[in-house]
């Protein structure tokens, strides 16, 4: 039987721990980085909010990716 598996999107159906996992591994990447003024607190503050349920898993994600985009582009100035 061929099985189709689909791939998660970064939405909804992420489970909390995968999106914990996923900020844990921008974390890694944000500290590869050096000169981390406010973003290790901010990431870290996100995973805080998620697992309070303060905020969504979606609304998590979409943070941390924007903290690390915004890391790139200031590295590659």
């Amino acid at each position: 039987m061929n099985k189709k598996v689909e791939k998660k999107t970064l939405t909804e159906e992420l489970t909390k721990e995968e999106v914990k996992t996923e900020i844990l591994d921008i974390i890694n990447q944000v500290a590869s980085m050096g000169e981390n003024d406010y973003e290790m607190p901010a990431l870290y503050e996100l995973i805080t909010r998620l697992e309070k349920g303060e905020c969504s898993s979606k609304d998590a994600l979409n943070r941390a990716q924007k903290i690390l985009d915004r890391k790139i582009a200031y590295s590659y100035h």
